[in-house]
């Protein structure tokens, strides 16, 4: 898994703030991005964990049942 930077190292939170103080947005605005950006995130990893398991079920479906079973 990826170590994840500190917010002080962070380009895309440096951009965020850098946009809050130029007046671009709101700070409301960055942390509804911000958390929105972590849901996205969070869906992505949920969704590669399921792929996963996924190739783990067929893979001993496969082992059980003979290179000729249904992948079901």
């Amino acid at each position: 898994m990826k170590e994840i930077a500190s917010v002080f190292d962070d380009a895309h939170c440096a951009r965020l703030a850098e946009d809050v103080a130029a007046g671009r947005m709101t700070a409301t605005q960055a942390i509804q991005i911000a958390m929105a950006t972590g849901r996205v995130q969070g869906l992505f990893m949920s969704a590669n964990k399921l792929a996963q398991d996924s190739g783990i079920v067929r893979e001993f479906n496969k082992t059980r049942h003979g290179a000729n079973a249904n992948d079901e």
